[in-house]
């Protein structure tokens, strides 16, 4: 069989094939840019959790976190967001390198205690005031010498 007569032979039904791909390869492409997702169910749940300050408990000092709450959306497979609990994620923001600003602004980190799901925060950022106690006393400093 030459190829000219398997290019020829039901070349409208091959046509059709081919218009009918395209087809769907569009709608399902605009479709996808849209936020729909084919064949995958999306499960989400969303907790207000407190945010916490992970420091490194050298220095003294009282913190303030503005706002105090976040919302935090996991996202992820059925049986793993359905079991999940306020009690299952942590907010926390890392102060372990801030000593002497009296405010910063730092991004919330959330630890998912098992499973693994896509989380989200809103707000994503957060201020933190660093409150020191006057009465207390100076933190111990560190003074490196070096002999030769």
């Amino acid at each position: 069989m030459a190829l000219r007569e398997i290019v020829a032979r039901n070349l409208s039904w091959k046509l059709l094939s081919l218009f009918l791909g395209i087809l769907v390869w569009y709608f399902m492409s605009v479709g996808i840019q849209r936020g729909f997702t084919p064949f995958a169910r999306l499960n989400t749940v969303t907790f207000e959790l407190p945010v916490f300050v992970l420091t490194s408990g050298k220095i003294p000092t009282a913190y303030e976190v503005r706002p105090a709450t976040v919302n935090v959306t996991a996202q992820g497979r059925r049986d793993v967001v359905q079991r999940l609990s306020e009690t299952d994620l942590v907010a926390y923001v890392d102060l372990s390198d801030v000593f002497t600003v009296a405010e910063v602004q730092r991004r919330v980190e959330v630890n998912l205690r098992w499973g693994s799901a896509e989380t989200t925060v809103e707000p994503a950022t957060v201020r933190v005031l660093l409150l020191r106690d006057d009465t207390e006393e100076e933190p111990p400093r560190i003074e490196l010498k070096l002999t030769p």
